[in-house]
Parts: C-alpha cells; sequence; structure tokens
C-alpha cells in the first residue's frame, strides 16, 4: 500500500476499497469487523 505511517490491516483495506469499491476489488477475510465494513 502507499501509508507512509504503518497501519492496521483492517484501515489500510478500508481506505484502498473506499465507499464504493472503483477498482471492483474482492475481499476475503476471517475479521468479522472488515467483512461487515466491505458489505456496505
Amino acid at each position: 500500500c502507499e501509508h507512509d505511517q504503518n497501519v492496521s490491516a483492517y484501515d489500510c483495506i478500508v481506505e484502498t476499497i473506499g465507499d464504493n469499491n472503483p477498482e471492483h476489488f474482492f475481499v476475503a477475510s476471517e475479521d468479522v469487523k472488515l467483512r461487515k465494513q466491505c458489505q456496505k
């Protein structure tokens, strides 16, 4: 990723995907919080 500072995997993925996933990334994770965020 292009973060200058260390960030958590959750924060990195959420910021990379953005609000409407314009790049159409597919995310597979066992992290319940991340899965719920990606389903929005």
